[in-house]
């Protein structure tokens, strides 16, 4: 009879689940190898040590939670408007699973160095396709917003839709929404990448630096005369988010 290896994939996905229940400590071999049923010895089939699992898992983590998005956004096509209301309906109920690893994913951070550089101090280390695509998404809700009203965007429109955002994510996660404690506890919980950036109250690292404080990525940006109306606002200077691509250079005024 064939030897049947049990696929890699199916190592790394159990030890995602691990991840989600019991962080870190709780990805071992033994454990993983116990849950697929098959003995220790087909986890070096594929993998050198138990930190290469790790690894993968944390791979996995970012492309599902950078990747997947965008490509379930984007999947049933349609205008700017829609494509927003897909990114809404992405924070439901049904992502409790989700949400469970990356919250995992980001107390992992707070205990290993190389794990909060990729997550905090990058958010991800996206390639230039990946951000190419999230900057997409910010133009379109800039441009939804003026077809809509016949008004020029301007910045707060970001903050006001990573409110709705932040809302729709924190109920989702609320056990009792008639009771105060219950929503406190999912504010207080909240890990969410949203428009305008990161937010998260309680994670640490440069994006929540003191408890209850969230900051979002910042540019420097300059009025210039403009084509649609009267002036346009461009982004001059990304020095502080440099994965944020400027759209100009700084002018004098009067040039």
């Amino acid at each position: 009879m064939a030897f049947v290896r049990t696929p890699r994939r199916q190592w790394i996905e159990r030890g995602m689940a691990a991840l989600a229940t019991g962080g870190p400590d709780a990805v071992r071999i033994e454990v993983l190898a116990r849950e697929l049923g098959v003995a220790k010895g087909g986890f070096y089939g594929h993998f050198v040590d138990r930190q290469a699992p790790l690894d993968e898992v944390l791979d996995l983590w970012e492309r599902s939670s950078v990747d997947d998005v965008i490509r379930r956004i984007e999947a049933e096509g349609g205008d700017g408007r829609s494509r927003l209301r897909r990114l809404f309906s992405i924070a439901s109920p049904d992502a409790r699973d989700p949400h469970r690893i990356d919250l995992a994913v980001r107390q992992w951070a707070r205990h290993d160095r190389d794990v909060a550089i990729k997550v905090l101090l990058g958010e991800s280390p996206l390639d230039a396709t990946t951000r190419g695509k999230l900057s997409n998404l910010e133009a379109e809700l800039a441009e939804a917003y003026t077809s809509g009203t016949g008004a020029q965007w301007t910045q707060p429109i970001g903050f006001a839709h990573s409110l709705i955002e932040v809302a729709m994510d924190v109920f989702s996660r609320t056990e009792d929404i008639d009771d105060r404690e219950s929503v406190l506890a999912a504010v207080t919980g909240t890990q969410i990448d949203t428009i305008v950036g990161p937010v998260s109250w309680s994670g640490g690292g440069p994006s929540n630096p003191v408890p209850n404080v969230s900051t979002t990525p910042l540019v420097g940006g300059q009025w210039v005369l403009g084509g649609d109306f009267k002036y346009d606002l461009v982004i001059a200077d990304n020095s502080l988010s440099p994965d944020i691509p400027t759209t100009a250079t700084i002018k004098a005024i009067g040039s």
